[in-house]
């Protein structure tokens, strides 16, 4: 009989939906979210970089702060928010945003500006524009609200100005641990 309730219990386990399906914000280059290899603009114009927030099941919110490297060739000039987002802080700082209600499927959520100062061919590859932990949240992490209202701790992806092959982009995967696993089922 142990041997039968265990072989259920794996398998529920494993056909169960993952953590990973709250998703998590991450900076891409086209606002669908399907790029994260961005390209700076000729020198002294403006190019842009989008934080997307992948989700399956759904998520009310995200809170986290945008880490840009600077003087590479390109400088942060604004971010702005998506049109029906409620926000507060700034961006550069830690900021959190609330979706206006349970979100499935993709969000863009900023539109970020960038001032390219150098040639293209002169801004030095792999720069990576990352999502932090907002300073003021307590788990030092990036954070998720999904649509219980339940906060979690996510790993976004990263961005990648002037890309080639010496670096590759970080796509999100949320990451989880066995005890919140079986906590599903309990």
């Amino acid at each position: 009989m142990k041997k039968f309730v265990l072989t259920v219990a794996i398998l529920a386990v494993s056909a169960a939906p993952a953590f990973a399906q709250i998703g998590a914000p991450a900076v891409y280059a086209d606002a669908a979210g399907n790029d994260c290899n961005i390209t700076p603009g000729a020198q002294f114009t403006t190019f842009s970089a989008y934080i997307v927030h992948k989700s399956v099941t759904g998520a009310t919110g995200s809170s986290f702060k945008l880490t840009t490297p600077s003087g590479n060739g390109f400088i942060y000039q604004a971010s702005v928010p998506a049109a029906g987002l409620l926000t507060i802080g700034a961006i550069e700082t830690g900021i959190s945003v609330a979706y206006g209600g349970c979100i499935t499927g993709d969000l863009l959520v900023f539109t970020i500006n960038y001032f390219a100062t150098a040639a293209p061919g002169a801004v030095p590859p792999c720069q990576y524009v990352v999502l932090e932990a907002d300073p003021s949240a307590l788990q030092g992490t990036p954070l998720v609200v999904d649509c219980d209202y339940l906060e979690y701790s996510v790993v976004p992806g990263k961005g990648i100005i002037a890309s080639d092959a010496s670096c590759t982009c970080n796509i999100p995967v949320q990451e989880s641990t066995w005890g919140k696993v079986k906590s599903l089922y309990r």
